[in-house]
């Protein structure tokens, strides 16, 4: 009876811990990318990438996680 409410919180709490480290990732290496560049404001990452990173990212890994329970 509360087993559904307890995988979606287990779920839940997999996504934000995932998007959490997905997002310094993301971060960190556009940050050390500005350091080498001096803080040129040039960009790291491509435009098109910007665009479907979070999406694909973190439906990957839910996708995983989904598979896997």
């Amino acid at each position: 009876m509360f087993v559904h409410g307890r995988w979606s919180g287990v779920r839940l709490s997999e996504f934000i811990i995932l998007f959490f480290n997905k997002n310094l990732i993301f971060s960190m290496a556009q940050f050390w990318f500005a350091i080498f560049n001096g803080f040129s404001s040039q960009t790291f990452y491509d435009s098109a990438y910007l665009t479907v990173f979070n999406a694909i990212v973190t439906s990957i890994a839910i996708c995983a996680f989904a598979v896997s329970d």
